[in-house]
């Protein structure tokens, strides 16, 4: 579970690195597409992370289904030494703290904004607070420091904010910054996101009111550089952004065209495209087969009654894919000794074999145990479990020897 799940999040990492590598060039374009289309164009960054959710080719499963055998003396095998792989729950129990921390943070941000109500402290700047129950918040001096059509101005530049569900965004964006806390281009994105928001609603409002340029840029300047008072999920009149920058886009005012439309579009198939054939060709890229060659000895003791199993079977086995031996049993016949071994082999680098396998046992079958243990190429690996009581006595030996099988071209 802990393998699946870091597996998901650095495929998304991932694609997420490569969506905002994408938008970091078309926003490179913003004064040409305008305010607005760089700002759709964010929704992007989303429809590229659905690409790991289309379904892909499943590995092969190999089964091999062996009845009871007699039982034959082994003779003694060396067992390999367990080296046991906690790597990875060092790693998720890593990712999950900063995550937890990162939500905690962002949650205190919110609060401290949200617990003070539709009235802000003097020198804020006005906002469109939250998603479910959203409200404008203004600050104690609002009318002092702007004038009545500069009012009008912020309001309606809030209003844009209400219309286009804007917190809602934001809300998206902070959660992926919460997931991946630890990618420096995640923290970037969200800062460029929030600043072409902005814009973007400076470009509508002035679109409607093209006259009260002079004064929106006034009311701007009167804005800057106040209250830093901030939260993840609050659409801010006077967001950080450079001041110089947010000024020259008002004189860069572009009208919609429906051939810079038709580029962001194309853009969009192009990046969405390459974030399938990334995730195409890495399932589908050629991986190294494993032949795993077992040996298995099972022996229950019940009162006087004693069943032995035994058995050689030889999966070769797709890297990563699961390979079945059932015995004592057949899946249309289970028997109450039945004995199933699930296995998958990975290759690792230098020579190393990563061998996890899954031991279950009577009818309905019940995990007995959930072994893990790295091996070498060639090199044979023992699996034993036993358990003892006065009814009732189980041991099971496996051996297992790996042969790695080199990957197609």
């Amino acid at each position: 579970m802990a393998e699946l799940l870091l597996h998901l999040l650095w495929g998304q990492a991932l694609l997420l690195t490569m969506a905002l590598a994408a938008m970091a060039l078309l926003r490179r374009a913003r004064l040409w597409l305008g305010a607005s289309l760089t700002y759709a164009a964010w929704g992007l960054v989303p429809l590229v992370l659905l690409v790991q959710a289309l379904p892909k080719p499943e590995l092969a499963v190999v089964r091999a289904l062996l009845l009871p055998q007699p039982l034959e003396a082994a003779p003694p095998v060396r067992a390999l030494a367990w080296q046991p792989v906690d790597q990875v729950p060092w790693l998720l129990a890593l990712w999950l703290v900063g995550a937890v921390g990162a939500t905690a943070l962002l949650a205190a941000q919110q609060w401290r904004v949200r617990r003070l109500g539709a009235v802000l402290p003097a020198g804020s700047s006005p906002a469109w607070v939250g998603v479910c129950r959203p409200y404008l918040a203004l600050p104690a001096d609002f009318s002092q420091r702007f004038t009545n059509a500069q009012q009008a101005l912020v309001l309606a530049h809030e209003d844009v904010h209400r219309r286009r569900l804007d917190n809602a965004w934001n809300l998206i964006a902070s959660a992926l910054l919460a997931l991946h806390w630890w990618n420096p281009a995640v923290w970037w994105a969200v800062r460029a996101f929030r600043a072409d928001q902005e814009l973007a609603c400076d470009a509508a409002v002035l679109h409607a009111q093209p006259d009260a340029r002079a004064s929106y840029a006034e009311a701007l300047l009167i804005a800057h550089g106040l209250h830093t008072l901030v939260a993840p999920v609050a659409s801010r009149w006077g967001a950080v952004h450079p001041l110089v920058e947010r000024i020259s886009m008002l004189q860069h005012l572009q009208a919609f065209s429906r051939r810079r439309a038709l580029t962001v579009a194309g853009i969009g198939v192009l990046a969405i495209a390459a974030a399938g054939s990334v995730r195409a060709v890495t399932s589908a890229a050629p991986t190294a087969g494993v032949v795993l060659k077992l040996k298995v000895e099972s022996s229950t003791r019940a009162g006087a009654t004693e069943t032995k199993l035994s058995a050689t079977p030889t999966l070769e086995l797709p890297a990563g894919a699961t390979g079945t031996v059932l015995l004592g049993a057949t899946p249309q016949q289970p028997g109450p000794d039945q004995l199933q071994i699930e296995i998958q082999a990975e290759p690792q680098a230098e020579g190393r074999v990563l061998l996890s396998a899954r031991v279950s046992r009577g009818a309905p079958l019940k995990l007995m145990s959930s072994p893990r243990l790295l091996t070498l190429d060639g090199q044979l690996a023992v699996i034993e479990i036993g358990d003892q009581d006065p009814a009732n006595t189980h041991h099971l030996r496996v051996e297992v020897t790996p042969t790695v099988l080199k990957a197609p071209g």
